[in-house]
């Protein structure tokens, strides 16, 4: 399925996307999906084509992050994902949600910082197709997830659902009385050979987001490095698909 590249309709916005499956004045249902850091949208087409045939009713949107990348992620990660990049086969600029740190409350700030930006982004996509929360999905992978989970806790209504793909939730998101306004139901998905973030991390997280959800469904892919796999798009669609009925 060929992909539409566009501007957001909202003109002021700094988001340009991918589009797939329905058109706009035919949508009933939205799915956003967020790239990692240090890649481009064009790593979530697989994820959207599965998408359009399996819930041909939404429209299915990948959003470039803002910021550029430059040398993919600093710090420790920059060798992994250099190498996760070239074997995506991705090619073009790079991009980034927000500054990569292992400074967990530096990276919970600049996430809370980041979320209105995020969230004017997904009111503009949701009102430009004449839909309510209830028929909006997020999925995000690592740093993208990390933005979709914080926006969508930052939401005055629940969304249809939240797939998080290997991501973990920084700490400070345990006190749910300062950090999230609306829980939502969440599948939570990782790999358990992750080499960017270690298991513990992972595990540390589901605490969280059990005590910041409705539902959590929770799967571990068996072999499963820092990527997707048809095997995880799979589940996630499977989810989405029952979410979003």
């Amino acid at each position: 399925m060929q992909a539409a590249t566009k501007r957001s309709a909202n003109p002021s916005s700094e988001f340009s996307y991918s589009s797939f499956g329905a058109e706009e004045g035919e949508a009933e249902r939205l799915i956003i999906l967020a790239h990692g850091g240090g890649v481009n949208n064009t790593y979530m087409h697989k994820m959207a084509t599965l998408l359009a045939e399996q819930i041909p009713q939404a429209r299915i949107e990948c959003p470039n992050a803002p910021h550029k990348a430059g040398t993919i992620l600093q710090r420790a990660t920059s060798h992994l994902m250099h190498q996760f990049s070239r074997s995506s086969g991705l090619s073009g600029a790079k991009y980034k949600w927000i500054d990569t740190s292992r400074d967990h409350q530096k990276a919970y700030n600049d996430l809370q910082s980041f979320v209105p930006r995020y969230n004017a982004f997904i009111d503009s996509r949701r009102d430009a197709l004449g839909l309510q929360d209830k028929d909006v999905a997020l999925m995000g992978f690592s740093q993208g997830a990390a933005v979709s989970l914080a926006a969508a806790w930052q939401r005055a209504n629940p969304l249809a659902c939240v797939v998080s793909h290997s991501m973990f939730v920084p700490e400070q998101f345990e006190s749910a009385s300062n950090s999230v306004k609306t829980k939502q139901p969440i599948l939570f998905l990782y790999g358990n050979r992750d080499e960017v973030f270690p298991q513990i991390l992972f595990e540390r997280s589901l605490g969280i987001a059990q005590a910041n959800a409705t539902a959590l469904e929770v799967s571990v892919i068996e072999g499963l490095t820092h990527k997707t796999s048809r095997e995880s798009r799979k589940i996630a669609a499977d989810y989405m698909v029952q979410r979003l009925g």
